[in-house]
């Protein structure tokens, strides 16, 4: 039998999976101890048969542990090997002794190999790297495997091995190599052949164990299809035990007995298949009366008929029933590729992981085998969601694991009656966990909850109505007609962090992403660009035929140059701005890719690195062809009496020589610029459009990160401090050079300057002329820097902005003139795009920006200043009569046990005073809104802290208290004043007498009509002369 499938996921296991087969109906049943009898990889996938796939080969050949003789012992390579073999063994064995009983499973060989890190040279070829001896260690036992594999983790990064030898290549999945040498890569199709077996959770099952080359070969014909996956989306409602004397329910705690799941819901889809055809899910424990008739009326009468299309209703008697109904919907029905959740890892996965522990606990130890077995299968049978849920393991929590203080902490707050969670995630192999809350904080709104990010991506659709409290309520009771209300609002938030993926096309970008790296789809989901960094050099690196031996802790002591030796590498240029209002052209031009640019143009890679040369010059001695062969870079750190000079050997004349590095940057721009051909091809909206959209920011992401891993020192195997700060040297003399040009030109100022851009004025010119003379400038600089070796550099030209307004650095707004583009309004950095400002600012401050962006052609200077003078009025009058909602401010929220007791912020008090006051949850992990309110009597100024009076704007207004709206004045007033200073001068003059005013008014007092003289003052003390505003 044959499949063709795109690959997903892949694990490595002890056992083969008919030894211990998964049936649906026994997997609550104690299962059989079976001893290992191998190594075997598990390969997971979707066909284009649109069938889940579990394909399983024998891994031969077993797994390898590398160590590098760092110090080039003098002995015999045989006995070299056994010492390395000797010790790493005995260190593998102190915590596990009965591992002892597999030393004869260990084979040593003994190779020779050119290292990645650092550039060694050869003696009798200088401009080749050295070999190097390596001894590798091959077992066929998993379990010996990882725990000599703990132990050579521990010799790199905390007790180096006695006998000198370094550990290498542990950055990696542990069958990286294998599936290389199978020719595998994850988010490509394969083709396997083999034998049927039904012993997994999946469609169809293969066994290629015993067929030549693995039963295994990759089809790069069908790498531009996107596979018919599966995809999901779940959310959990639960109890919180009764209300308190005022009614209000505390946060669900999953630690309390009575603090239960009441219901899942669980909506499914195919990639590709109409969203009208999603099957929906609602478990629950709650009456059995509930019927699907029930939903769809309550639907309609929410608005959201589609909730209950194609709903199917389950009843469960009890929690423990719903947990396990829920593991084996995922595992034996839907069986998704992806399983999307809106702050899952936060708050479902974790609740339900806990849930699980509490509701089907493990057997006291005083119980009989068979009785811990059975514990062991009823835990088994809930949190098993995957393919191969035999082998499942319990859920694991994400991120860095804790020290022992954090642990202890965690412990303190929930043992004070606090709610604290740890991040998890199933363990369910051939299925993604995306948290789609992620994806919403990424767009910037003013609150990143799930209704907003909906009604953003999906035009206005977004939750039904349900408060907490009446949903609540409606939990502890047995009406149908209650809980269908609850269904449609759990089925709801189940359903839109699915269609919001599917609308922004993230599910083909996560595949392109894994494409392209060679992550599985959970790791990609999984977020981070450092391990799909790793993958692609991991397969570069053993393309190449070298080691990857990759930097630990331990060697800053011996290289302080490779964590930088001071506080920071120097950064980038970003030219100090030169304020103004420009109604002259001010042009822009920039570099493409610039960092990954310099990369290949200077050849950056650790490989190419001489690691121990940090002077000048190179020692004496050094041969003549590798001086001639090296460029040397001057590395400044931020310490100022820090400097170090690092040398890097240059491509070869004939173009050879080319670093890993610069290999792979040059393979990512150049995939990413026919990816650009092809989609001008295409249509927007076909299929083969969103999959080279996607393909081609996919590239973009991963090429940028690049420069980021170079600094990103003990955050993962690819830092090399030094590189990163030849990256921004380079960087700061490419912008040098621009400025150079601009000098050269007659009545051109620099204004501006971004990492990779410069800014400038051309006084006089029109917008032809500015774009000509711009792309003049662009040509010039690009011929520099070729003659200079940076044949990957360019500087192009931009855009010319007519006209414009600088406020600070990073700050300022124009009207963008681009080649075949129609003018457009762009703003950055200003308060028009800052998250959390009061609207009544906000808006005004908008208004005054784009005024300064009226056509010169047709508006003086005059009339700009009269409308600035005209906003200013508005806001005068606004002060007085605006409600609440437009002095309200927002900002995130963080969950209640992130800040300390002590911990003083506005947002903080006026949580904690809501909570106080009113019995609520703590309003975490979300956007947050509060005012200024005034205080009951007069406080001295040097005496006012805004966290002293702050509320949240629902307090707020049901307390009748008033708006401070001095402290709003007061906060924003320096915005306005730099903004304002180009057509209003005496702007802080203005500003300071309405601040006077307002605090010297008596306290509540609203009416700000003591102060008409607000757009009339002139900068003089008062009262000033008046100022024409017509």
């Amino acid at each position: 039998m044959s499949v063709d499938f795109c690959l997903l996921d892949s694990r490595i296991a002890a056992s083969a999976l008919e030894h211990s087969p998964y049936h649906a109906d026994a997997i609550r049943r104690p299962s059989t101890y079976v001893e290992p009898s191998g190594m075997y990889l598990h390969l997971y996938g979707r066909s284009n048969q649109g069938q889940s796939v579990v394909v399983e080969t024998e891994l031969r050949d077993g797994l390898t542990i590398s160590l590098l003789d760092e110090h080039d012992s003098a002995e015999p390579d045989q006995t070299y090997a056994e010492s390395v073999r000797m010790e790493l063994l005995q260190r593998a064995c102190q915590s596990r002794p009965e591992l002892a009983e597999y030393e004869d499973d260990i084979e040593v060989t003994v190779v020779r190999k050119p290292c990645f890190y650092g550039f060694d040279p050869d003696p009798s070829d200088p401009l080749s790297p050295r070999e190097r001896r390596l001894v590798a260690l091959t077992t066929h036992s998993l379990k010996l495997y990882r725990a000599l594999r703990g132990a050579a983790e521990h010799a790199l990064h905390d007790e180096p091995l006695d006998c000198g030898a370094r550990p290498c290549e542990l950055a990696c999945a542990p069958h990286s190599a294998a599936m290389e040498a199978l020719g595998l890569c994850h988010g490509h199709w394969v083709r396997a052949t083999g034998r049927a077996a039904n012993v997994a959770a999946a469609d169809v099952t293969i066994v290629c164990s015993n067929v030549p080359n693995g039963g295994l070969t990759p089809l790069p014909a069908l790498a531009a299809t996107l596979p018919p996956l599966v995809l999901a989306s779940y959310d959990i409602e639960c109890s919180s035990g009764v209300p308190n004397a005022a009614g209000n329910y505390a946060f669900p705690d999953a630690f309390k007995t009575e603090h239960a799941v009441r219901c899942v819901a669980v909506v499914a889809t195919s990639l590709g298949v109409n969203s009208a055809t999603a099957r929906r899910f609602f478990l629950h424990t709650g009456p059995r009366a509930l019927s699907t008739a029930h939903c769809r009326i309550a639907a309609v009468g929410e608005g959201a008929d589609e909730a209950a299309e194609n709903l199917e209703v389950r009843p469960f008697l009890c929690e423990v029933d719903l947990l396990h109904g829920l593991a084996a919907l995922l595992r034996d029905e839907i069986r998704p590729d992806v399983l999307y959740s809106y702050n899952g890892n936060a708050f479902d996965a974790p609740f339900l992981a806990q849930r699980i522990e509490c509701a089907l606990p493990n057997a006291p130890p005083e119980a009989v085998r068979d009785e811990r077995a059975e514990a062991r299968a009823r835990r088994r049978a809930a949190h098993g969601w995957g393919r191969t849920p035999m082998n499942a393991l319990p859920p694991k929590t994400l991120g860095v694991p804790k020290t022992e203080e954090q642990l202890a902490e965690i412990r303190r707050k929930r043992a004070q009656g606090k709610v604290v969670y740890e991040p998890k995630a199933f363990d369910a192999p051939g299925m993604a966990h995306h948290d789609v809350l992620d994806y919403g904080q990424s767009l910037g709104l003013e609150t990143s909850k799930l209704a907003d990010v909906a009604a953003e991506v999906l035009g206005g659709t977004t939750k039904t109505d349900l408060e907490i409290g009446e949903m609540m309520d409606i939990l502890r009771t047995d009406d149908a007609d209650g809980w269908a209300r609850v269904a449609v609002y759990n089925v709801r938030d189940a359903e839109l962090p699915l269609r919001i993926m599917l609308a922004k096309d993230q599910v083909a970008f996560s595949l392109q992403i894994a494409a392209v790296s060679g992550c599985s789809l959970p790791q990609v989901c999984a977020g981070g660009q450092q391990k799909r960094l790793q993958s692609m050099v991991q397969r570069e690196v053993r393309a190449r035929g070298l080691i990857f031996n990759e930097p630990s802790k331990l060697d800053f002591e011996a290289r302080p140059w490779l964590c930088g030796g001071g506080e920071k590498v120097k950064g980038a240029t970003v030219l100090d701005i030169q304020p103004g209002w420009y109604r002259d052209p001010v042009v822009t031009c920039d570099y493409a890719s610039l960092y990954p640019s310099i990369v290949i143009s200077r050849n950056l890679c650790p490989s190419k690195l001489l690691l121990d040369a940090v002077q000048p010059t190179l020692p004496t001695g050094t041969p003549p062809a590798l001086v001639a062969g090296v460029r040397t870079f001057r590395v400044e750190e931020r310490d100022a009496d820090l400097l170090h000079h690092h040398h890097v050997l240059q491509r070869a004349p004939d173009g050879g020589g080319v670093g890993v590095f610069p290999a792979i940057s040059e393979r990512l721009l150049a995939e990413r610029k026919a990816a650009k051909r092809e989609l001008k091809q295409h249509p927007p909206g076909s299929a083969a459009h969103a999959i080279l959209e996607a393909k081609q920011q996919a590239l973009k992401i991963i090429s940028n990160s690049l420069y980021g891993a170079l600094n990103a020192v003990l955050k993962g195997s690819l830092y090399c401090r030094p590189l990163g700060g030849i990256v921004t040297a380079e960087g700061r003399a490419a912008i040098a050079a621009i400025q150079a040009e601009v000098s050269r030109l007659p009545g051109a100022e620099v204004v501006a300057g971004d990492t990779d851009s410069v800014m400038f004025k051309l006084a006089g010119r029109t917008l032809a002329e500015a774009e000509e003379m711009g792309a003049a400038v662009a040509a010039s600089v690009t011929a520099q820097l070729r003659a200079d070796g940076a044949h990957a550099m360019e500087l192009a030209y931009e855009k010319t902005m007519l006209p414009s307004v600088f406020v600070a650095k990073k700050a300022y707004a124009y009207v963008c003139h681009a080649p075949g583009k129609p003018p457009t309004h762009v703003s950055m950095g200003l308060m028009s795009k800052k998250r959390g400002t009061a609207a009544l600012f906000k808006d005004a401050f908008i208004d005054c920006e784009r005024a300064y962006l009226l056509d010169p052609a047709e508006f003086s200077a005059d009339d700009v200043r009269r409308v600035h003078l005209l906003v200013l009025r508005d806001l005068e009058r606004r002060l007085a009569t605006a409600p609440p909602e437009a002095f309200a401010k927002t900002t995130m929220l963080k969950p209640e046990a992130a800040y300390a007791p002590g911990y003083n912020a506005p947002h903080v008090n006026a949580a904690r005073r809501l909570v106080a006051a009113t019995g609520c949850a703590w309003p975490g992990n979300a956007r947050f809104k509060f005012v200024q309110a005034q205080p009951a009597t007069p406080v001295a100024k040097s005496k006012k802290k805004a966290s002293d009076y702050s509320m949240e704007l629902g307090h707020f207004q049901a307390s009748k208290a008033a708006i401070d709206v001095a402290y709003y004045v007061g906060s924003v007033h320096n915005r306005f004043e730099a903004l304002l200073c180009f057509t209003l001068p005496d702007a802080p003059a203005r500003f300071g007498q309405l601040l006077t005013t307002l605090e010297r008014r008596p306290a509540r007092t609203k009416s700000i009509n003591s102060y008409p003289w607000f757009l009339n003052a002139g900068p003089a003390a008062p009262p000033p002369p008046p100022l024409t505003a017509a």
